[in-house]
């Protein structure tokens, strides 16, 4: 599914962006959904590659906990993966994954990586608005997202050479602004 969200919301971005002739709230409109498309893709990217590497040896036990987003629990003197959930952020699985699995990644002078953060605190920033109108700048919109929806690609792409040892899909990949 990650990559039909992924399709989505550069298709949503691109409309926004080419329809010369659209209001600007049209254009919020469809930057806001490209945003939480873009975001639903990396999340299920991750939920993904953390099923697959469940079933490997790749993790100890509190590595798939964390990724699966299960709590580590002590049953018998042994500690084990119990089926309470415990929620971490999008972020930090990404960077665990990162640090584990592409060992040159760094997260200080990777723009990708600030790119993710700053598409991110926008989707925050929209979901838990305090606000009731949208006054973001097209252009503020049009920049965050090209360089939100484009570090998601590179990070996908990044996670599958470190994982799998194999690119992102070229028809994903191709994504880019």
């Amino acid at each position: 599914m990650y990559d039909e969200y992924l399709r989505d919301s550069y298709d949503f971005a691109m409309d926004a962006i080419s329809n010369k002739n659209w209001n600007e709230k049209l254009k919020q409109r469809y930057f806001r959904v490209s945003i939480f498309c873009g975001m639903a893709a990396i999340e299920a990217f991750v939920n993904n590659i953390a099923d697959i590497l469940s079933y490997t040896k790749m993790m100890c036990e509190n590595e798939k906990a964390f990724l699966l987003d299960k709590k580590m629990i002590l049953e018998n003197d042994k500690f084990i993966i119990s089926e309470q959930n415990e929620f971490h952020k999008i972020e930090d699985k990404i960077k665990f994954l990162l640090s584990k699995y592409v060992k040159d990644f760094d997260f200080g002078c990777n723009r990708c990586w600030s790119d993710f953060i700053s598409l991110k605190r926008k989707r925050d920033f929209l979901i838990h608005s305090r606000s009731e109108e949208d006054d973001t700048k097209i252009i503020d919109y049009e920049s965050i997202v090209k360089n939100g929806i484009t570090s998601i690609n590179k990070i996908m792409d990044y996670l599958c050479l470190g994982i799998k040892n194999k690119k992102l899909r070229t028809q994903i990949r191709d994504l880019r602004f």
